[in-house]
């Protein structure tokens, strides 16, 4: 999959483990969506949500991307490949 298609006006980046404290750091800056999904945020919870997969799926099919103004993260889409 070429994800870094997805957006024309974003800069789209594949993360993982080595990006958690910048998930984590974007994903507070909107407690309502743990609220109404009824996780609690944490590294951990980042971390969990890294490496979730449904069943029958495989980390190739997995991409957890973010999106980029300049150097900033501004959004992440955790997308399953069919």
């Amino acid at each position: 999959m070429n994800y870094f298609k997805i957006s024309d006006k974003f800069t789209v980046k594949k993360l993982n483990m080595k990006n958690i404290n910048e998930i984590y750091r974007l994903c507070k800056t909107n407690p309502q969506y743990y609220e109404y999904s009824k996780g609690k945020l944490s590294r951990e919870f980042v971390l969990k949500d890294l490496k979730a997969l449904p069943k029958g799926k495989d980390y190739n099919d997995k991409y957890y991307l973010g999106f980029y103004e300049g150097n900033k993260l501004v959004a992440v889409m955790d997308l399953i490949d069919k």
